[in-house]
């Protein structure tokens, strides 16, 4: 049986309809804006004559793309530096978390605090420059990848992730023969797997965006 509608909630539809209208609207201007200078002239363009439609259509815009191979390398690198940086944080990531998780290391939470103080202070531009520099990792991907092989927000999600876990399952473990890098594989990382994809997405949306 079909539910009559009274006059209010039409209305309140319909006003919701208008407004998520706008909204789209409102969001999709930039893009169909950009879209229609893609096409223009470029004359047409800096003259400001282009909104939302193209003026004296072309597609030289996108010849030169093709052509120069910017846009091909320039995603080859976007590619490369996405998934191979992503693998290198994820793996000195959960392996650091992991071992500052455990109350048994030594000088565990002193490397957390210095490690939380570079959260709140960091080096700059200059020192940053300066250390790549005398790594001789200027010009390459290593540039990129090495001095942030570790988010320290994330670290520290990580770590509190490995804490919650029970410690029984490690002690069996352990009474079996396992060792640490076995109880690592084998037991916590199946049991991370949300905490893991969650932390891979914000890692590869950050190298994305480089």
């Amino acid at each position: 049986m079909q539910k009559r509608i009274s006059r209010g909630e039409m209305v309140f539809n319909v006003i919701n309809y208008i407004y998520l209208a706008l909204c789209v609207m409102v969001t999709l201007l930039p893009f169909a804006t950009i879209i229609a200078k893609s096409f223009s002239d470029t004359v047409a363009i800096e003259s400001g004559e282009v909104f939302l439609w193209p003026v004296d259509f072309n597609i030289q815009a996108y010849k030169n793309l093709i052509t120069d191979g910017q846009l091909l390398r320039s995603m080859k690198n976007t590619v490369i530096i996405t998934i191979i940086g992503t693998c290198l944080n994820m793996i000195f990531t959960t392996t650091a978390a992991y071992a500052l998780s455990k109350k048994r290391l030594l000088g565990g939470k002193l490397i957390m605090k210095l490690m939380t103080f570079t959260m709140i202070f960091s080096g700059g531009t200059i020192p940053h420059f300066i250390v790549v520099k005398s790594l001789g990792l200027m010009n390459t991907y290593g540039a990129l990848w090495l001095p942030g092989l570790i988010t320290v927000y994330n670290l520290i999600v990580m770590k509190t992730f490995f804490e919650q876990l029970p410690e029984s399952l490690e002690e069996a473990a352990r009474i079996d023969g396992a060792n640490d890098l076995l109880i690592f594989f084998k037991i916590v990382l199946p049991l991370s797997l949300a905490t893991i994809a969650t932390i891979t997405l914000f890692y590869a949306v950050a190298w994305w965006n480089e």
